[in-house]
């Protein structure tokens, strides 16, 4: 049972199976790009600071056409995130997020 553990832990370090696994790790990353090019505004959404590939990808995928919504606070409901503020009379206090 040991030797069998043994070479299959083998099996998965082998140069071939890594070589393989960060070959598809590239293709895909280039189907997404590839994808995101044919959505509108994508492009937009890349050059925040901080957002990158994987995120605008998952935010894509999540809400979809982002033309469906009217407003902001739509996709925020639909996260379950809320905007608050601790204000009172004149005080503007520090905008949070809220769950």
């Amino acid at each position: 049972m040991e030797k069998r553990k043994s070479k299959s832990n083998r099996r998965k370090k082998s140069i071939g199976v890594q070589e393989g696994l960060v070959s598809a790790k590239e293709e895909i990353k280039m189907l997404i790009e590839e994808l995101l090019k044919k959505i509108p505004n994508s492009n937009l959404m890349l050059e925040i600071k901080g957002v990158g590939l994987t995120t605008v990808a998952g935010f894509i995928a999540e809400i979809g056409d982002i033309s469906n919504y009217n407003s902001p606070k739509q996709i925020q409901k639909l996260s379950g995130l809320d905007l608050k503020e601790n204000s009172s009379g004149k005080h503007k206090g520090k905008t949070s997020i809220s769950k």
